[in-house]
């Protein structure tokens, strides 16, 4: 009831509530397969209902975490939730977890999202971020290992920004110079500048990854 109560009131007042739920809760994206798994039975329900409902050739209707950019707009009209995300705020995008939740790392990340059947990732989308500086020199050698490593764990897609947070907000702040600065938003690829400041914010707030 008192978690209800937080919710109607969009945390305020309970902001000690609030910081448990961000701080302490297990979240998706860490690899914990006590929060994966509940994902994981999550999808399995969706898939199986879904699964019930064909049209008139036989289709059967499928599940598919393909928000693109969505996710933004959709998340300003859902109220807060009980991970302690505020109301009006993005959602999580596509299979990727919710910016900041990720504290253990690409690779952590990865794992998670390779969880999912193969067969069921079939259009999604994970979007990850990393400190330019971070995948230079030797360090290339690395960045393609991980990605190798998720193709061998059962990942499907993953679609990367190598822009850092600095360069973004200074863009931000002075579009004038920055116009060809490209970012990729999830499933297409964007000049950073032209997008409005909520999708901008929410590439910004993207957790950043070194290797």
């Amino acid at each position: 009831s008192q978690l209800l109560d937080a919710l109607d009131a969009d945390f305020v007042g309970y902001e000690d509530m609030r910081q448990m739920l961000v701080r302490d809760a297990p979240k998706y994206g860490n690899d914990d397969d006590y929060v994966d798994d509940i994902a994981l039975d999550l999808h399995a329900w969706l898939e199986k209902s879904t699964d019930r409902y064909a049209d008139e050739e036989g289709h059967h209707v499928g599940t598919d975490y393909n928000l693109i950019s969505s996710h933004v707009p959709m998340g300003m009209l859902v109220g807060a939730t009980p991970d302690g995300r505020k109301a009006g705020t993005p959602l999580a995008d596509n299979l990727s977890p919710a910016c900041g939740t990720d504290l253990n790392g690409p690779t952590a990340v990865m794992k998670t999202v390779a969880k999912y059947p193969p067969e069921s990732q079939g259009g999604t989308l994970l979007n990850m971020k990393f400190d330019p500086k971070s995948i230079e020199g030797k360090n290339m050698d690395k960045f393609i290992s991980l990605l190798k490593t998720y193709w061998d764990l059962g990942g499907y897609h993953v679609q990367l920004n190598t822009v850092g947070r600095e360069t973004l907000l200074a863009a931000q702040k002075n579009p004038e110079e920055y116009r060809d600065l490209m970012v990729r938003i999830a499933g297409f690829s964007c000049y950073f500048t032209i997008l409005d400041q909520a999708n901008q914010n929410d590439i910004i707030e993207r957790t950043t990854y070194t290797l």
